[in-house]
């Protein structure tokens, strides 16, 4: 039997400095938090750029750790229906 596991990614943007951050937590099928990533971006040109990146992020974040089965989990449903 393969657990299910959860992530959760999300962005922040600077529209004045163009800078933000991205953070990814992997949680199991009991909610215990497995692996967290935290990522500072500069030079990226928008909100909708960063939240896909964190959602890239994310994905190959769950590959990268072997995980057979997962919910993908963020705040922007164009996002995550494009990934």
């Amino acid at each position: 039997e393969t657990s299910r596991e959860i992530i959760q990614f999300d962005a922040a943007f600077d529209t004045r400095n163009f800078r933000s951050a991205s953070g990814i937590v992997v949680r199991d099928q009991n909610g215990v938090i497995k692996v967290s990533k935290l990522t500072l971006h500069s030079n990226i040109s928008s909100p909708f750029v960063v939240e896909a990146y964190a959602c890239l992020e994310a994905t190959k974040l769950g590959i990268n750790i072997w995980i057979d089965s997962v919910t993908m989990m963020g705040d922007s449903k164009t996002v995550i229906n494009k990934c």
